[in-house]
């Protein structure tokens, strides 16, 4: 209980948020990030112009500050890097070709880095969803690669987990963390996604609704809470965190630290939640 009011008490702080390498990493159309396990370098991706157009970006430390972001080189539109736990592979979605043209136009696919992320791309076609939009790659403590999945129509949205064989990921099989939160959250709110913390702990969720006045979606992060064998009642995180502006995209550093985007421009630093 004493830990769950300190808790509460640093996540309501003004001073709780920070924003990170602002002239490096901010701007236009960002979106998710991951840390290499070293902490290091940090891989994102942002939208380049209009349309479905978007580039991988890194920037490492260097003497103690991150240096000019780097567009990575490709042929076709990637995005939601994500680094294995022990630095082995880095996934990603793409939307290059797969081969034999073996899903439908405007699906997305999950491929994977070896040699910590500077080796050939090798699309996972057991983990890929077939003729499904794929977005926001997770790694987990445990190695396994969480993501959502999508119709081409947006219609439907699943929740789903793939694990290394060590060769290639697996087939997917339901998020259970994720589905089993579904049906807890207040009218009006839908989960959109979620990360887990590196001590598999908590949950932060990004939980979307419609904003009346404008007609369009929003989004802010919430909460849930190991307790024993199941997760507690999902709940908002302090105002000060949750802006009228859009809170997405979360992720945990190799040290357990959380970061999101607001309003695809900014990441954002918290610190620890668990």
């Amino acid at each position: 209980m004493i830990a769950a009011l300190v808790l509460a008490a640093v996540l309501s702080a003004q001073d709780a948020l920070e924003l990170f390498a602002p002239d490096v990493v901010s701007g236009p159309g960002l979106f998710q990030g991951s840390f290499t396990p070293d902490g290091q370098a940090f891989h994102f991706f942002r939208r380049i112009g209009q349309g479905e157009n978007y580039r991988l970006y890194v920037t490492r430390q260097q003497d103690g500050e991150w240096s000019p972001a780097r567009q990575v080189e490709s042929p076709t539109s990637d995005l939601y890097p994500s680094f294995s736990p022990d630095g082995r592979r880095m996934a990603f979605i793409s939307y290059r070709p797969t081969p034999g043209g073996a899903l439908a136009r405007n699906a997305t696919a999950i491929w994977v880095q070896g040699d910590g992320g500077r080796g050939e791309p090798q699309w996972q076609s057991a983990a890929t969803p077939r003729d499904r939009y794929v977005s926001t790659l997770e790694h987990r403590a445990d190695g396994s690669l969480c993501f959502r999945s999508f119709s081409l129509d947006y219609s439907d949205l699943q929740f789903l987990c793939a694990r290394w064989d060590g060769q290639a990921y697996g087939a997917p099989e339901p998020d259970d963390a994720l589905r089993g939160l579904r049906g807890r959250l207040p009218e009006g709110k839908e989960l959109g996604g979620g990360v887990m913390s590196p001590s598999g702990q908590t949950l932060i969720l990004e939980i979307v609704s419609r904003d009346p006045a404008t007609d369009r979606l929003t989004s802010d992060l919430w909460r849930a809470d190991r307790q024993g064998e199941a997760w507690g009642d999902p709940r908002p995180l302090a105002d000060e965190i949750n802006s009228p502006l859009r809170e997405a995209f979360p992720i945990f550093s190799p040290t357990g630290e959380l970061y999101f985007v607001r309003d695809f421009r900014d990441y954002y630093r918290i610190g620890r939640v668990d």
